[in-house]
């Protein structure tokens, strides 16, 4: 009996090891985890071209903050943000975004698909770039080595630079062969190869303009772009990412959509972004705002700043608190509680978020009837900011175009981008709501002409090219609304806008040249050390103004 059981334990064990044998289970190996190379290449890539969108909303709020394109709390710089502000930024970068292009490249390259691998490139060139801009230097060559290196360090700003350029002629090449198949969704331009260049080619242009201090050959790599015409000049090149109106599983709406139309004013819009606007009679007006309430609140619970002066260091002509007609905000810097006033602030209009055009309607925004449905875009690189950086470069870059015609051509393309914006997306019918009572809000072709000749006086008007670029980046600031990279990396390097609205304390600290180092990152990295503070600049700012 026992001798059975000897032999019946013997097969059972020779089947098991039989069996590890042919499964070949190592400990190490997750059967049920999906290899990279088992991945689905489209699958992979959509994650990519959403990943970048979402840092884009991710990181493009710091640089709308600081300058006064929204509400920064403060009270001062250097306590506005903690490093863990930015640990969402730095894990969409690299523990998504990043990590799945590293997977998309390899196996782009052994199928031969060519333009899946391009668009892969260019946006990793995107990611890095911006991430050089809000920190400076960061980690890339020892960044995705997985366990062979747990604690990358940094490289400089100018490196990766350099590396994205090339990723981006990189990028470049691969969108002018023939690809065995072509990515089954680009969200970006619907399979349109010629337009990912023309993305590269730009972006490059806006790296040449950003480092033209410190780069001597920077204006003739822009010269040469600019001559083979190859880049953004129209609205339908535009770089941008387009939500959805869909509510739930997933909910893809636009951000700024639903952290203001779901439960009330999440955020608080700029009185001195406002201001500027308002000043100027600026067409855009109603559709980059929503006024909840088309009055001013005598209620000092609701907004404590109606019975106090401005402060002293104010100029008399820098807004504060209040604005007229109800553009409800706050000042740069005001760290004040939040009293109950979600369902009566300013929240975002239109464009670029897909919310309601303001009609005077006088009334709270609903989640899921209101405006464009959340149908908005991200405005991550348009043609009218191109028109902006050629108008910077021919000014100071020797690139033969004449500043003012680009100056001009860079106001109408915003305008009409804005005032087109919901037949784009596909919800003209909202625009019922532009007519109340008999009263059309939509600005007429009268209006827009008055706002650009007063800024063609304004331009004409300046006696140096200082002066003239000071009128240019305002307008590039005003026209990359929910874009905030672009007017931080603009006010960093030039220091204009010059009428900037100053932080309510008068001795706010440095400005923020660079932020800090995200929690996770420091945390977690024995080979990197969080900044002392946030004045350390990025490799092209050598501007020494002391910027407020």
């Amino acid at each position: 009996m026992k001798r059975n059981i000897n032999k019946i334990l013997l097969a059972f064990i020779v089947m098991v090891v039989s069996s590890c044998e042919v499964f070949k289970m190592d400990v190490q190996d997750n059967p049920n985890a999906l290899k990279p190379e088992d991945a689905d290449i489209d699958f992979l890539l959509n994650s990519v071209q959403v990943g970048t969108a979402s840092f884009f909303e991710n990181a493009t709020f710091f640089g709308m903050e600081v300058t006064r394109m929204e509400h920064m709390f403060g009270p001062l710089y250097n306590n506005a943000y903690s490093p863990t502000s930015f640990d969402g930024t730095w894990t969409r970068a690299y523990s998504s975004t990043l990590t799945d292009i590293q997977a998309v490249k390899p196996l782009a390259l052994e199928k031969e698909l060519w333009h899946h691998l391009g668009m892969a490139q260019a946006l990793e060139a995107y990611i890095l770039v911006n991430m050089v801009d809000l920190f400076g230097a960061i980690p890339y060559d020892d960044a995705f080595l997985g366990t062979e290196n747990l604690n990358p360090g940094v490289q400089g700003g100018d490196v990766i630079y350099a590396k994205a350029e090339a990723l981006l002629d990189e990028a470049i090449a691969n969108f002018e062969k023939t690809p065995a198949v072509g990515p089954k969704n680009d969200l970006y331009y619907g399979g349109t190869g010629a337009n990912w260049i023309k993305f590269a080619n730009s972006m490059k242009m806006k790296m040449y303009v950003q480092t033209r201090f410190v780069d001597t050959s920077a204006g003739t790599k822009f010269a040469a772009i600019l001559t083979s015409g190859d880049y953004i000049q129209t609205d339908d090149e535009s770089f941008q990412y387009t939500w959805s109106t869909n509510r739930a599983n997933p909910d893809s709406r636009h951000p700024n959509y639903t952290n203001n139309y779901l439960n009330g004013g999440n955020d608080y819009m700029s009185v001195g972004f406002m201001n500027l606007l308002q000043s100027n009679n600026d067409p855009r007006i109603r559709y980059y705002f929503y006024r909840q309430r088309t009055s001013n609140t005598t209620d000092v619970n609701e907004k404590n700043c109606i019975t106090q002066s401005p402060p002293p260091h104010y100029a008399a002509t820098d807004p504060f608190c209040n604005l007229s007609g109800g553009y409800w905000g706050r000042d740069h810097g005001n760290d004040d509680g939040i009293p109950p006033d979600d369902g009566k602030r300013t929240i975002w209009g239109m464009y670029p978020s897909g919310g309601l055009f303001d009609s005077s309607q006088n009334s709270s925004a609903t989640d899921g009837e209101d405006g464009a449905l959340g149908a908005g875009i991200s405005p991550m690189l348009m043609a009218s900011q191109m028109d902006f950086l050629r108008a910077e470069a021919a000014l100071f870059m020797g690139t033969g175009e004449t500043a003012r015609d680009l100056f001009e051509s860079g106001m109408n393309g915003s305008i009409t981008k804005v005032m087109n914006f919901a037949a784009e997306v596909g919800y003209a019918t909202f625009m019922d709501d532009a007519v109340r009572e008999g009263t059309d809000y939509r600005p007429d072709i009268a209006a827009v002409t008055a706002f650009t000749d007063g800024r063609l006086a304004d331009y004409d008007a300046a006696t140096s090219d200082e002066e003239r670029l000071n009128e240019i980046v305002t307008q590039l600031y005003v026209a990359s609304f929910g874009n905030g990279m672009e007017p931080y990396n603009a006010y960093r390097r030039t220091g204009y806008p010059s009428n900037l609205q100053p932080t309510v304390t008068a001795a706010p600290g440095p400005f923020i040249r660079t932020f800090f180092y995200p929690s996770n990152f420091v945390n977690r990295n024995s080979s990197v050390s969080q900044k002392a503070d946030n004045t350390t600049k990025v490799f092209w700012d050598t501007n020494t103004t002391d910027l407020k």
